[in-house]
């Protein structure tokens, strides 16, 4: 792989046992490893500069372990190949146990194979120091593999929500009710920097050590290997260029890859609802995915049902995305407002699959 990719390989020796080995490849400062034990996630930190983040040499490329859990003891089926994944920006998690409860409820959601989450807080005062993806994996009986994007910073803005006394972890996660191969975490080359020295940190601030990252996996559907990416990509307004390198990057780091391919999460791509509105292409981010073979699972449903944030602008962003190839799309939803506006400020989308032969 690319020198800016951090990589931790797993191998599966079996899939009732699940034992594992690590295979850590080096670039300029290693994967620390990888954990599937309980640590205490209010002291145990994941990432090396979470020790002293204001004295870390590089703002950006952190580093970290990736976190692992095992719930689930369900093997392979090699006659299933169809699935039903999942996408949802947890918004910190900071309404988990409603979350959890969706997941158990919703009549599509809780018959999901893999989830693809992003913004998962873990050890962090705002979500009374959780674990948040390993809660919600193991509520709803899943493996997964969890992977550090940000670690926040503390503020000095007393009366900010978003003030911390130490420093916390903030990431991604790809959970699966079948084993998960070949995890990586992809730290992408290009992202914005959110550190903000001490001094300088006040009410509304979101001061931050790291940058925007994917985690990818690989899980057995159907007897072959299907790779999986969770994303959350840059935010800016301005940050198109941003985003679409970032895309760019997993299309480059999947070509080599056989199999059928699924990227979903929080893209952040502002300006599609104004494409899908006026027949456009100008999304960067969007138009590399399409270029590059790959199909929106949800094109089907009409801009009304589109939209995957709150309504708070007087219309609903399409930022939530998947993008596939290998795969046939059976039908796509997303959680009405009505349903899950309440539960984070992103709504979680979905969509059955069919691998193609």
């Amino acid at each position: 792989m690319k020198n800016h990719l951090n990589t931790c390989t797993i191998l599966l020796v079996s899939a009732v046992i699940l034992a594992m080995t690590f295979l850590p490849v080096i670039r300029a400062a290693a994967v620390q490893g990888a954990y599937d034990n309980t640590p205490d996630p209010k002291t145990h930190r994941l990432c090396t500069e979470a020790a002293h983040p204001d004295s870390a040499a590089d703002i950006k490329n952190i580093h970290c372990a990736l976190e692992l859990g095992w719930f689930s003891d369900i093997p392979p089926d090699p006659a299933k190949d169809t699935i039903i994944v999942a996408a949802y920006n947890l918004e910190r998690g900071l309404k988990l146990d409603n979350q959890i409860r969706l997941f158990k409820k919703h009549p599509v959601l809780k018959r999901a194979d893999v989830l693809l989450i992003s913004e998962s807080d873990r050890g962090c005062p705002r979500t009374n120091y959780r674990n948040v993806s390993r809660e919600l994996a193991a509520a709803i009986g899943m493996n997964y593999v969890y992977g550090v994007e940000f670690i926040e910073l503390p503020g000095n803005a007393a009366s900010d929500k978003n003030t911390r006394k130490a420093p916390c972890e903030h990431g991604n996660s790809i959970m699966s009710r079948y084993p998960l191969s070949n995890v990586r975490e992809i730290r992408h080359r290009k992202s914005a920097s959110w550190y903000i020295p001490p001094e300088k940190r006040g009410k509304g601030s979101q001061p931050r050590l790291g940058g925007r990252m994917a985690i990818a996996a690989d899980i057995v559907i159907a007897g072959r290997p299907v790779r999986f990416y969770a994303v959350h990509f840059e935010s800016g307004f301005n940050d198109d260029d941003i985003r679409a390198d970032e895309a760019a990057e997993l299309i480059e780091d999947a070509a080599g890859f056989d199999g059928p391919v699924i990227i979903g999460g929080d893209m952040n791509t502002d300006m599609y609802v104004l494409d899908l509105h006026n027949s456009g292409g100008k999304d960067p981010t969007v138009r590399e995915f399409l270029a590059a073979g790959y199909e929106d699972t949800h094109a089907g449903l009409s801009l009304k049902k589109r939209g995957t944030t709150r309504n708070e602008y007087g219309v609903r962003a399409v930022i939530d995305l998947f993008f596939v190839r290998g795969v046939s799309v059976l039908s796509s939803g997303i959680c009405p407002g009505k349903h899950c506006d309440s539960l984070s400020d992103h709504l979680p989308i979905y969509t059955e699959l069919k691998l193609k032969k």
